[in-house]
């Protein structure tokens, strides 16, 4: 027979217990929401760069988001074989109003492919601003460059990066 200052411990434990646990979990479930990805899952690494026709489209405004993520489209709908070029810029990079000027002649830190939805999630990178460069793995289409600022304090955003038939 337990006794009801022993039995008044035990539960002050176990509520004790309990409300560590469900704090863990609630804290847990919000880091996972901030750095989590909306497709199914990262996008891989691939050990090349993407292929462009002779012409390029480039924009000039920067998208400010928390999580690198979105669709590479092409007329219609998604394309399968995208591949997202990713390259790490200093600050001072941001006075260059082109992106495309801002890595001329340099190589991309990463290269990433899209899924067979054309979808893609580039979780592994630090905050900071990049310029992405997107194409195929066959020069079918022109290269697509536009600026990303990536802070966890940014809303997240879902990038659509349409890229035009080249010649």
């Amino acid at each position: 027979m337990i006794t009801k200052p022993l039995k008044k411990r035990v539960k002050a434990r176990f509520y004790a217990v309990l409300s560590l646990g469900v704090f863990a979990m609630v804290l847990l479930g919000f880091r996972v929401n901030i750095s989590a990805c909306s497709v199914t899952k990262p996008s891989e690494r691939v050990g090349f760069e993407s292929e462009g026709a002779n012409e390029s489209v480039v924009y000039s405004n920067i998208n400010k988001t928390r999580i690198v993520e979105g669709i590479v489209k092409a007329g219609l709908g998604p394309l399968p074989n995208g591949i997202i070029d990713v390259y790490r810029l200093k600050s001072h990079s941001k006075s260059k109003r082109n992106p495309m000027e801002a890595v001329f002649n340099s190589k991309p830190s990463a290269s990433y492919s899209a899924d067979e939805g054309g979808r893609f999630c580039i979780a592994d990178l630090d905050d900071g601003l990049y310029v992405l460069r997107v194409g195929t793995i066959r020069f079918a289409f022109k290269h697509l460059y536009i600026w990303v600022e990536k802070r966890r304090r940014f809303r997240k955003r879902n990038l659509v990066l349409e890229l035009n038939p080249g010649t």
